[in-house]
């Protein structure tokens, strides 16, 4: 009988377990499922390093993974991304899809940003199964770019840096370094001279300081007092003119009034 009991409580034991077991694994499974929405991302760049199951991430946050990877037919040049996004995602017309990398490790996801919280709804386009999400050109796409531009202007000029050395040219600038070397020379010969010729500058502008000082010194008083004794002198004159305009007779009678005549 004991041995029996044993065996019961032991069947009761793993029943339970069991039971347990499923249980949690319901409960996850549960925890797990998420509605999802199908969207479509239009790539015109590379890529490599992307895989199915990648993750997508809005600003940052986990909202779903892509599932297919595969060229447009309409255009070979694109690649076309169909992603699983969470339906609570606030996915509008402004929200943009940019392939990224995270960190050093290299992993790639695709990354959404929304423009503007209020924007209108994302509307079905003709001829596509899913909605359509606008794509940016990546910051790998655009370092690319870059260098490819940075490498043509280095190439430019590096051939015109090729077509100024030639051999004609070459000729040309030692021509000039010679002629630059000989008027260096004519200078340096000269330098005596030129010192001369500064210093009676110099003397020069001196002796014209003098002068406009002497100048300053004796002619302007001279001048000044002149120009002060003709206005006193025009001062002295002004009602003598002005007699003059209102009898202008004093001129041949004089300033005494004239003797009467008979019956005056």
């Amino acid at each position: 009988m004991e041995t029996r009991a044993n065996y019961f409580m032991v069947g009761l034991f793993v029943l339970g377990l069991t039971a347990t077991l499923l249980a949690v694994v319901f409960w996850f499974l549960r925890g797990q499922h998420v509605e999802r929405t199908t969207y479509l991302v239009y790539l015109n760049e590379s890529v490599s390093g992307l895989s199915v199951q990648a993750p997508v991430r809005f600003n940052g946050v986990d909202i779903g993974y892509v599932s297919d990877i595969s060229l447009n037919p309409k255009n070979p040049q694109q690649i076309r991304l169909e992603l699983k996004i969470d339906d609570d995602t606030p996915i509008n017309q402004s929200t943009t899809a940019v392939l990224q990398t995270q960190g050093v490790t290299g992993v790639m996801f695709i990354g959404l940003q929304a423009g503007a919280v209020n924007a209108p709804p994302l509307q079905q386009l003709p001829n596509e199964e899913y909605l359509v999400i606008a794509s940016k050109t990546s910051l790998l796409m655009q370092v690319d770019t870059v260098v490819r531009e940075l490498a043509a202007s280095f190439k430019g000029v590096g051939g015109n840096i090729s077509e100024l050395l030639n051999a004609k040219n070459q000729v040309a600038i030692q021509k000039s370094l010679a002629n630059l070397a000989t008027i260096t020379d004519a200078l340096a010969s000269q330098s005596g001279d030129i010192k001369h010729s500064v210093k009676d500058m110099a003397v020069t502008a001196q002796e014209t300081r003098v002068l406009l000082e002497r100048f300053s010194q004796q002619v302007v008083p001279s001048m000044t007092q002149t120009f002060d004794q003709l206005t006193r002198v025009l001062n002295e004159l002004e009602p003598t003119v002005r007699n003059l305009k209102t009898n202008p007779s004093m001129l041949v009678r004089g300033t005494v009034p004239a003797t009467p005549g008979p019956g005056e």
